[in-house]
């Protein structure tokens, strides 16, 4: 029987968050909520509050802001040991603002140069992957820069030698590059990918699919004969309220849409489809077989809009919190 020592690792750069006090703008504000997040470590958080052994693979600067962010995964129970530590480079860090009608939230982004952007493939001994049972990466690490995007690449090709599932989040970031540079990234990556996970405003950027979200699930795993497709729909109504719903399909022509849509009262929209990733492993992994598809969604969906009531990019939720919400419990006071 074959001996996992992981059951999901995360591959990517982590980063700072710098959040104004008080809803200030970024401008005014002479105080900072600080968190840590990123689209790889996100999920490994949830996962491991959730009793799934993960870790996280990515290159720090050994100094206190790369040590802040290993001691917030260590915190979690992540295992970070593969990650490379340097004395070059930069930590990532960002400032969100967020918004009120009429005003959008808005990001500014401090990311060049970063230690992780530096990191090229032969630097992580991925021998590691043939006890995990799945590698999960995105579409903003091989955005960084070309060795970043060789580094993925080399660990997708590990990861379908060794038979560990290889999971993807597309994540378009305009601001990292162009949708045709991404879209020729990711389409030459999808022969490695056994679940893809993608924003319905991403399969129509990246991939020039359209059509409901039914019909852009199916088309994009025909396309790229892909095992697992599932795409979020956040319907947002304002910076402060929205609802959440999925549609996931799968090879055997199974396609699934969320019965009920999530209706969100919004503290934080950030890490929300992280956590929706995070969900749905932890369903696909933990079920029988013949409904992971249909537990995967339910539990991504749950896990993801209640990441909305949490402030910061970590889901400080429990199993039970989750399960709560997927049966319908009301959000009356607990005493």
């Amino acid at each position: 029987m074959r001996h996992y020592q992981y059951d999901v690792v995360g591959f990517g750069e982590a980063l700072i968050r710098f959040h104004p006090t008080h809803n200030q703008r970024i401008e005014q504000a002479s105080s900072f909520n600080v968190y840590v997040g990123g689209p790889e470590i996100n999920p490994c958080i949830t996962l491991s509050r959730f009793g799934l052994r993960t870790g996280w693979v990515s290159k720090l600067v050994n100094n206190p802001l790369g040590r802040m962010i290993a001691n917030k995964a260590r915190e979690q129970g992540v295992d970070i040991s593969r990650v490379i530590w340097t004395k070059e480079g930069r930590t990532a860090f960002y400032f969100l603002e967020l918004g009120a009608k009429p005003r959008p939230s808005q990001i500014v982004y401090d990311r060049k140069e970063t230690a992780a952007s530096n990191l090229g493939s032969g630097e992580i001994d991925w021998s590691f992957l043939k006890n995990t049972k799945v590698l999960l990466v995105g579409g903003i690490t091989p955005a960084l820069s070309k060795s970043c995007e060789e580094a993925v690449i080399e660990a997708m090709r590990v990861a379908k030698d060794v038979g560990c599932l290889l999971a993807f989040d597309v994540n378009y970031r305009a601001r990292l590059w162009t949708q045709e540079q991404a879209y020729r990234s990711m389409t030459s990556m999808m022969k490695y990918v056994d679940i893809l996970f993608s924003t319905i405003e991403d399969t129509e950027r990246v991939f020039y699919i359209q059509g409901t979200p039914e019909e852009r699930c199916t088309q994009l795993r025909e396309k790229y004969d892909l095992p697992i497709v599932c795409i979020t729909i956040k319907d947002v109504r304002g910076v402060w309220s929205g609802a959440w719903s999925s549609v996931v399909c799968g090879k055997n022509g199974q396609t699934l849409r969320t019965p009920r849509k999530y209706e969100l009262e919004v503290i934080d929209r950030v890490g929300a489809g992280d956590n929706f990733v995070a969900g749905f492993l932890y369903g696909y992994l933990t079920g029988a077989k013949k409904n992971s598809l249909q537990r995967g969604m339910t539990y991504g969906d749950a896990t993801a809009a209640f990441m909305h009531s949490i402030p910061g990019d970590f889901n400080w939720t429990t199993l039970e919190e989750i399960e709560s919400v997927m049966k319908g419990e009301d959000v009356k006071i607990r005493r």
